[in-house]
């Protein structure tokens, strides 16, 4: 009777050692699988480092702050073109200026007068144009002024440069002789008082 409860007893027993491996194996899935979802989350830092580097973007920056060198170095090679332009303006300037100072040179200091203007109306009035001449300048209104008449010395050739307006200009030639060119000017003030003689001579 004791035998024959003790051997399935005895058969339970083994069965349940024969099972416990299978117990014991099964918490190790169980771990394993904790372990790779520490991965997981370790994966995602990761990815959010990734992340983050790209939105940093260093070679985005690399590639904006050589572009920018690029435009930079584009710019100073154009900034010395400028002088040498400049320097030919200036260049010239002086030619100018030397050609200029050559005519001056050539001519002597002016000799001035002034009296009462004319009115319109009377008669011209006669100034004189040094050794060239002398001119009658009349009075067309109250601003302009006219040549009437230009009456050259023995020798001497007139040119009326310009006859009418506020400035009325002659020019006498007289080549071979010094001086060979006398420029004769009259103008008026702006009140229309006083009449302004001007005799250059020049060569």
């Amino acid at each position: 009777m004791h035998r024959r409860f003790l051997f399935p007893l005895a058969a339970g027993v083994v069965g349940l050692l024969a099972i416990s491996p299978v117990f014991a194996a099964e918490p190790s899935p169980a771990k394993s699988g904790a372990g790779h979802s520490k991965p997981k989350a370790g994966s995602g830092p990761s990815k959010a480092t990734t992340t983050t580097a790209a939105d940093t973007g260093e070679s985005p920056s690399t590639d904006s702050s050589g572009s920018t060198g690029t435009t930079a170095g584009g710019k100073g090679g154009s900034t010395p073109a400028p002088p040498p332009k400049s320097g030919g303006a200036s260049g010239g300037g002086s030619t100018g200026g030397a050609s200029g100072g050559s005519s001056s040179s050539n001519c002597g200091a002016p000799q001035t007068d002034q009296g009462p203007a004319p009115q319109v109306g009377e008669g011209p009035q006669n100034h004189a144009a040094g050794d060239a001449g002398n001119v009658d300048v009349e009075r067309l209104s109250a601003s302009e002024l006219r040549i009437a008449k230009a009456n050259p010395n023995s020798g001497w050739t007139e040119q009326v440069t310009a006859p009418s307006g506020p400035r009325v200009t002659v020019r006498f030639n007289h080549p071979g002789s010094s001086p060979a060119i006398i420029r004769f000017a009259a103008s008026m003030d702006q009140a229309g008082r006083v009449i302004h003689v001007r005799v250059t001579s020049c060569g």
